[in-house]
């Protein structure tokens, strides 16, 4: 099955009271939680989950972004992907 969720906020919401075995997130999102608040959420709440977490992003070319990403062990994908890019992601995080 897959959740969709439309803010920062719905996705905590879900991720709190589901099980996921990958969680795909963008690390730019609008409002408040963004893919940096979300992962620190995750790592509180479902540590467990840490590791399945895969970042989207189009913005390699900030330094916050690339300290973000190099200091985290998580795949992470480029905009703009393919659809195999993302399952082959996904495929990578699913099987450990």
């Amino acid at each position: 099955m897959v959740d969709i969720a439309s803010s920062g906020t719905r996705a905590i919401e879900l991720i709190k009271n589901n099980h996921y075995d990958v969680i795909v997130t963008d690390i730019k999102m609008p409002g408040k939680i963004d893919g940096r608040v979300l992962y620190e959420v995750i790592k509180i709440e479902k540590p467990d989950l840490i590791n399945k977490i895969i970042f989207i992003t189009g913005d390699i070319v900030s330094n916050d972004t690339k300290e973000f990403l190099n200091d985290k062990s998580n795949l992470y994908i480029l905009k703009p992907f393919t659809i195999d890019k993302l399952l082959n992601t996904v495929v990578k995080v699913f099987n450990g």
